[in-house]
């Protein structure tokens, strides 16, 4: 089992992908930061992180290739092009922080559990999709 016992920073290297290595890696004991890249997808992305997970500012269409478990907060806000939470891990440990996303349209894939708070940015899309499949109400 190959893991990272610290912090992991990806973040501002004008990645369009996660590097190979990274599929390696079965656990990261901290925090796995991939944001202000321009990642199209999540591709080679460790199987566990037990700290938060960060992929702001990114632009992939889903979640596929992620993290398949998260014990902390999961953070993916501002990414202009993500449209569906399909790869999305089904538990979050944490808060799932989806804010400023505004073309998401697809939450097909929403985890079944959120061990903390919900974020998520506002548009008619959202509300819409959110009260009829949820009956979550603003």
């Amino acid at each position: 089992m190959k893991i990272i016992e610290g912090n992991s920073d990806l973040d501002s290297l004008y990645l369009t992908e996660l590097p190979a290595f990274l599929a390696e890696i079965d656990k990261v004991e901290g925090y796995f930061s991939i944001s202000y890249n321009n990642l199209r997808t999540l591709k080679n992305c460790p199987r566990e992180i037990d700290g938060a997970f960060y992929a702001s500012y990114n632009s992939f269409a889903n979640l596929v290739g992620g993290p398949k478990k998260v014990n902390g907060n999961y953070s993916v806000n501002s990414c202009d092009n993500l449209v569906s939470l399909k790869g999305i891990c089904e538990v979050i440990g944490g808060d799932l922080r989806l804010t400023s996303n505004y073309n998401l349209i697809d939450f097909t894939y929403f985890p079944k559990k959120i061990n903390g708070n919900l974020e998520i940015g506002r548009s008619e899309e959202h509300t819409s999709e959110l009260q009829s499949r949820f009956g979550i109400s603003y």
